[in-house]
């Protein structure tokens, strides 16, 4: 690894360091209740069911062992019940799973089952990922790694805390942004001229969506509830949460890793004809990089859409099978949401490609 890569890991490190233990915003308490969650693993079960109105229903009566914490190696009993079905939640011996213990200060808490606890195949799917990742990109993979590793930091330490305190979500998506980007751009591709442009034209990128979306979510009277998550928050939570800011900001963060690979080649592409051409006009060099965003381009909006649908299976299904027409489903604010979040997201990702190419053909003309 060369020197100008080791002053990068270093800047990259003190970045890291300074974040995780000199950036703390404190999340406030927001009730008396507690929730707290245990590991632990089904020790033996027994079983029985009930039928009724020809519905099965399966009773479990479950022995937990705690794997961890205050109370290790204590055993609790619960009941879980659920209907007999191939989409039953009803569990083996063995299988590890996550408690939920609740209760209020000076009583018995209650306990349930809260989940399967999927943290092993979880970090060794991860462990593959980056194991990938690394012995193919080599030293670049590492750089990128770190990079994906600080920008979900950020998201962890700064923009979500923020946004429990009620901080306004798009001002905390855009600190979280003007944070990741240059620091994320200049560690993956170095401080060199194609970086710099990369960062400016996704800023740029990042405040004509932020634009868009202001105009457009209130436009379309999206709620911003309209998704489960949204909704449980909402009930779940003591603070105020602006639920139409939370859409927005959601657009403006889902746009940066993709921003990262449309910003940089673009830029890259006009550096690399000017350094093969130097004598080659400015126009011919807009727009031959220009043809060759016009593939990126093409090749993206196919993969939003199949993206989108791949993701969105089950809803899709959902109204197909139902009475509704297309006009009526695309009203529908869970799905119109959607749609504004695509195509608001896809506008500003297809804008950055004119955008980076005129500030990438400035730049090396300059040169």
């Amino acid at each position: 690894m060369g020197g100008s890569s080791l002053k990068r890991l270093g800047l990259f490190s003190l970045l890291f360091i300074g974040l995780i233990f000199g950036v703390n915003i404190s999340v406030p308490d927001q009730t008396e209740d507690y929730q707290e969650l245990v590991p632990g693993t089904i020790t033996s079960l027994t079983s029985s069911q009930e039928e009724q109105d020809g519905q099965v229903t399966v009773h479990q009566m479950l022995t937990v062992e705690v794997n961890s914490g205050t109370e290790a190696h204590e055993t609790i009993v619960i009941d879980n019940s659920d209907e007999a079905g191939p989409d039953s939640r009803l569990f083996s011996e063995g299988d590890k799973v996550f408690v939920s213990k609740m209760g209020i200060p000076d009583s018995e808490p209650t306990y349930s089952i809260a989940d399967y606890d999927r943290r092993v195949p979880l970090a060794i799917l991860f462990g593959l990922f980056c194991i990938i990742v690394v012995s193919i990109s080599g030293k670049q993979g590492i750089e990128s790694f770190l990079g994906m590793v600080f920008s979900f930091a950020v998201l962890i330490k700064i923009i979500l805390p923020l946004l429990i305190r009620g901080f306004d979500p798009v001002l905390s998506a855009l600190i979280g942004s003007a944070l990741i980007i240059p620091s994320t751009f200049y560690l993956s591709h170095g401080f060199q001229k194609k970086t710099h442009v990369a960062v400016l034209g996704t800023l740029l990128t990042l405040a004509l969506t932020g634009l868009l979306s202001k105009i457009f979510i209130p436009l379309s009277h999206l709620s911003g509830l309209a998704d489960e998550s949204a909704f449980f928050l909402k009930v779940g939570s003591d603070v105020s949460f602006n639920f139409q800011g939370l859409l927005l900001a959601g657009v403006l963060i889902s746009m940066l890793g993709i921003l990262d690979d449309i910003s940089i080649s673009q830029a890259s592409i006009a550096e690399e004809l000017r350094a093969a051409k130097p004598k080659i006009s400015f126009s011919e060099l807009y727009f031959r990089c220009m043809n060759v965003g016009r593939d990126h381009i093409a090749s993206m909006v196919n993969t939003l859409i199949l993206v989108y649908a791949g993701s969105s299976l089950p809803l899709m299904l959902l109204f197909l099978s139902s009475d509704y027409n297309f006009g009526e489903v695309i009203n529908i604010e869970l799905v119109a949401q959607e749609v504004v979040h695509t195509l608001v997201g896809s506008i500003g990702l297809i804008c950055a490609v004119p955008i980076t190419t005129l500030l990438a053909c400035v730049k090396t003309k300059k040169s």
